[in-house]
């Protein structure tokens, strides 16, 4: 019996040529794997794990304090105020200034005017939904999993660092990086034209990676059509909020300590990392450039002959590496790159898997900050930049190790 059976894992864990993977990960997991009950007991974990953890950030903060921001900007976007002048978060709990394009104010201008409580309430249930769906997507097709077991995978994910602090925040990233991976999985397994990401890149610019992976994958109707989304949308802020739009674009979107301290541990980036380390910031320019190139061809080739959730969580990895800022509640790509390291059939990817699996319940950089040994503390500062690049590791043992077991199957 093959070990991987054993463990109720999936003979297609990892790797199939393109054109057998993307059926299998299409019928067989969102068709048969993905069933309403299944999901429901996932979500129901990730639920009752989320609500926890609002109950407990109570004692320390506001919850939805970001989403108070995006509800603030929509009213401003509505009376015509300047979006990023200092005064803009002085009537909020927890004053912060609005970092998103003026697009971003006009989406959330709709929700403005209702009771906080109540957008809050169903933003939380719909980043559930969204999320729990990421999960059985992910980890459905590479484990066989009962009900009792996906319950407890969806309490896991409900209470990983990232999901958790992005539920009480009130973040977009719950509900934006499923749509930008469904768009993706649609974009490489059936041609789509994936436009939830250009919609995400106008309003946050970090999906804009994945038009540029496109790119590099050939499928150019991709590519033209979220290009032309975002020239559209920014155009749409523009002719709404010309001053806002202006100022966005000639000063805001270069003003990373605006957004926030660069060297705070909650910046989960490889700027963030070289920063507590007193790098020069030439050095992060060139790592970071070194690092996207190295992240968008390892999933350019994966996708093509290896294994399609893990290059999108390659793209998605990448993306929270090499931007300025990547908070700790982005990194919701951790999941189906923890889900494709788990289900992989190399030993070195799964024991990758379950400790970050592990570690990412555990609120390491935060805990750094109270060492007292100065290279420890940092160090320890930037244990999720350092989880991410295992992360990316994972996935290419994954792939490489199914992709030598089909050479070595062919040869016999």
């Amino acid at each position: 019996m093959h070990a991987n059976r054993a463990v109720g894992m999936r003979d297609h864990s990892c790797v199939r040529p393109l054109s057998f993977h993307v059926r299998s990960v299409l019928e067989r997991t969102v068709i048969r794997t993905s069933t309403v009950r299944d999901l429901l007991a996932t979500g129901a974990g990730l639920g009752i794990g989320a609500l926890a953890v609002i109950v407990w950030a109570t004692r320390s903060i506001q919850p939805g304090i970001d989403l108070a921001v995006y509800l603030r900007a929509g009213e401003a976007a509505l009376s015509g105020e300047d979006l990023y002048s200092p005064e803009f978060g002085a009537g909020l709990p927890t004053p912060l200034p609005f970092t998103y394009p003026p697009i971003a104010a006009i989406a959330a201008a709709p929700l403005s005017s209702a009771p906080f409580w109540l957008v809050f309430s169903a933003w939380t249930i719909v980043s559930v939904g969204a999320l729990a769906w990421l999960v059985q997507i992910s980890f459905g097709s590479f484990l066989d999993l009962r009900r009792h077991h996906w319950f407890l995978l969806g309490l896991w994910a409900g209470l990983v660092t990232p999901v958790a602090d992005s539920l009480a925040l009130g973040q977009v990233s719950g509900i934006l990086v499923p749509l930008v991976f469904f768009a993706a999985l649609g974009v490489i397994a059936r041609g789509r034209s994936g436009p939830t990401v250009g919609v995400f890149t106008a309003i946050k610019l970090t999906p804009g990676l994945f038009i540029l992976w496109f790119a590099l994958l050939g499928r150019w109707r991709a590519v033209v059509v979220n290009l032309s989304l975002v020239a559209l949308l920014t155009g749409l802020g523009l002719a709404l909020l010309p001053s806002s739009t202006w100022v966005y674009f000639s000063s805001e979107i270069w003003g990373v300590q605006r957004v926030g301290n660069p060297a705070s541990y909650m910046n989960q980036s490889l700027n963030g990392a070289l920063t507590r380390l007193g790098a020069p910031q030439v050095m992060w320019m060139f790592v970071a450039a070194v690092v996207a190139i190295l992240g968008l061809t390892a999933a350019t080739v994966l996708a093509r002959k290896y294994c399609v959730i893990g290059a999108i969580s390659l793209v998605g990895l990448t993306s929270l590496l090499v931007s300025p800022i990547s908070w700790q509640h982005h990194a919701i790509w951790a999941l189906p790159a923890t889900a494709v390291c788990i289900g992989s059939a190399s030993r070195w990817a799964r024991s990758i898997g379950f400790a970050a699996a592990f570690l990412l319940l555990l609120r390491l950089p935060l805990l750094g900050t109270s060492i007292e040994i100065g290279l420890l503390s940092t160090l320890a500062q930037s244990a999720y930049v350092a989880i991410y690049l295992a992360l990316c590791a994972g996935i290419l043992l994954s792939a490489s190790k199914v992709g030598r077991q089909e050479m070595s199957t062919q040869t016999a």
